[in-house]
């Protein structure tokens, strides 16, 4: 198997180095002969460089600015010229995260139906004790995204529905066996060589969020379906980056990819 993990950091090398470092245990344990690369977007503001001391190879590519999630991620692609048709696997995630050991055992031991182009792991939230995963288990409707977008522009209603929101959707998925959903979480996405092709020229004008709607989308427009397997584990830090956000810019951001998903996606 041959897989590539394109990772974004920004600001946070200790986290990058822990992810790093889980990555290297689980590429051991494996055992079976693969290759892995691991591609890493650097929107840091300052520029500090990673060892290459690990066993699979290492790319650091420094964007000299903040290009946001995706933007790094194409930017680090480009750069790089890497040719995504070449892998097996394309794996998208932040750095505030570590891999359970057995992580490449169940991702390259599993015969994945050929209609599948992502694959949503098992995100376990250190913080709030629950699966990240399945993020969005059907589409959601133009209203809901305009509601969503109305929750932006006003804060009060974002707090209050989050707190009832996420009761509700613990007790909706928190018992959901693996199968087929709408969208993966965006901080660690599992992308099959189908998707490739997309991925290698992909544009996303958002700065940062909505990653996981544009993604599922264009699955769709290809024919492919995302696929939730909690047995493939990833521990979360929990939005290490993103915390860093003014709470002003965090609404702006989200507000901004809304905004932008509805007129491309939704234009019906």
């Amino acid at each position: 198997m041959k897989s590539v993990i394109v990772c974004v950091n920004y600001n946070s090398f200790e986290e990058l180095l822990k992810y790093l470092n889980s990555l290297q245990k689980a590429y051991r344990y494996y055992g079976k002969e693969n290759s892995l690369l691991v591609l890493i977007a650097d929107n840091s503001e300052k520029k500090k460089e990673v060892k290459d001391i690990y066993s699979f190879d290492l790319q650091q590519v420094f964007t000299g600015e903040n290009l946001g999630y995706l933007g790094g991620v194409s930017y680090a692609i480009c750069k790089s010229k890497i040719d995504l048709l070449s892998f097996d696997y394309v794996i998208i995630s932040n750095v505030d995260l570590s891999v359970k050991e057995n992580f490449f055992v169940e991702l390259f031991e599993t015969d994945f139906a050929g209609d599948i182009g992502c694959i949503a792991p098992s995100i376990l939230s250190i913080s709030e004790n629950r699966d990240r995963n399945p993020k969005i288990l059907k589409r959601y409707s133009l209203k809901k995204l305009q509601f969503l977008k109305v929750m932006y522009k006003l804060p009060a209603l974002y707090y209050t529905y989050t707190k009832l929101f996420y009761s509700l959707r613990r007790k909706k998925v928190q018992n959901y066996k693996e199968g087929y959903i709408y969208a993966p979480h965006g901080s660690f996405m599992i992308f099959t060589k189908k998707f490739a092709p997309f991925l290698q020229k992909m544009k996303y004008s958002a700065f940062l969020f909505g990653e996981e709607i544009y993604f599922a989308e264009n699955l769709q427009k290809m024919s492919l379906k995302t696929f939730y397997k909690p047995s493939i584990v990833v521990n979360d830090l929990d939005h290490v980056s993103t915390s860093k956000l003014k709470a002003k810019i965090y609404f702006k951001y989200n507000y901004g990819a809304i905004d932008m998903l509805i007129k491309e996606y939704y234009n019906e």
